[in-house]
């Protein structure tokens, strides 16, 4: 078996005969057919008994090989055409070359997670195929495993588990050969390979706590109070303001100081407190509602809170501008 592209050799040995003016010629034909290439009738007499054929993209499929031999005994009619004996090498099977493409990269994921890529291969010789995944700290030399030691497999599936000591950014390739690629060929020993792109390996979101808060005031001027995720003491969360009929007046972040009860109601940090100025104020009897926002903003399973505060009315979450 043999990609097209590759050169293949033969070597013949002959003996016998009178030793002088030896002659070699070969010939091809699929398997099957009728026709040799090129034709018996034809051959292409050459003094070097190593015999070759670059087979074409088109010449993918199985054939059969022949090699003839004379000497300067052998009559013009020897064997119908002119030769003292034959060789059968025997059929060789023509591939397509081995190409690769798969899955990319996550952009991100949490260490514990198992990430996975697969690998899709063609041409060369799928019952022999093996996959060969690498990874690498964004910018560094050193892959893992070391290209001198691939982990060769035969699934087209790779995975890897990143665990806390990976928290970085990872380059990933993954590599293939068959049974066929050369154990030089690209140096190490594989036929293609694929760049799946980087990943940002993180640690994972910490969803203990919802948001608390508490709305101390409000007039038509401003919104004030205080707000905080526990799980994120020292990170600044956002209020959003909306009318009961969800019309967005505005937000604000709490990063003002704040007292000590509400920086150990928060969990720590020093810097809690919000005061919300809307542009041109906002009308009387309008009804309102403050939302704390859970950290990391916009993370599936955020449970962000409507809060309460002095002057609620209704459910303790909605208040009236006087």
């Amino acid at each position: 078996m043999a990609s097209h592209g590759t050169t293949i050799t033969w070597t013949a040995t002959a003996s016998g005969g009178t030793g002088a003016a030896r002659q070699y010629a070969f010939f091809r034909r699929k398997a099957g057919a009728t026709s040799w290439t090129p034709t018996v009738t034809s051959p292409a007499w050459q003094s070097s008994n190593i015999l070759s054929w670059t087979p074409a993209p088109s010449d993918v499929d199985t054939w059969e090989t022949y090699v003839w031999a004379k000497d300067s005994g052998t009559p013009a009619n020897m064997n119908t055409y002119g030769y003292a004996a034959g060789c059968n090498p025997g059929p060789v099977q023509i591939v397509a070359p081995l190409t690769l493409t798969g899955t990319g990269s996550p952009g991100s994921a949490s260490f514990g997670t198992t990430l996975t890529w697969t690998a899709t291969a063609s041409g060369g010789h799928p019952p022999t195929r093996r996959y060969a995944l690498f990874r690498r700290r964004l910018g560094t030399l050193p892959w893992i495993p070391a290209l001198t030691s691939p982990a060769w497999q035969s699934s087209n599936v790779l995975s890897w588990a990143p665990t806390a000591n990976d928290v970085d950014r990872w380059e990933i390739i993954v590599w293939v050969k068959d049974g066929n690629t050369p154990a030089n060929m690209h140096t190490y020993g594989f036929a293609a390979y694929y760049n799946a792109g980087p990943v940002e390996v993180t640690a994972p979101l910490f969803q203990s706590h919802a948001p608390i808060s508490w709305l101390d005031g409000y007039d038509r001027q401003h919104i004030w109070g205080w707000a905080c995720d526990p799980d994120y003491p020292n990170e600044s969360n956002r209020v959003d303001i909306y009318t009961t009929s969800w019309q967005h007046l505005g937000r604000a972040d709490a990063f003002f100081d704040s007292s000590s009860p509400i920086n150990s109601a928060c969990g720590g940090g020093g810097a809690h407190y919000f005061d919300f100025y809307p542009w041109g104020g906002i009308p009387p009897g309008t009804h309102f509602r403050v939302w704390s926002l859970d950290l990391p903003y916009a993370n599936p399973g955020n449970d962000d809170r409507a809060i309460g505060g002095n002057g609620s009315i209704g459910d303790g979450t909605e208040f009236v501008i006087p």
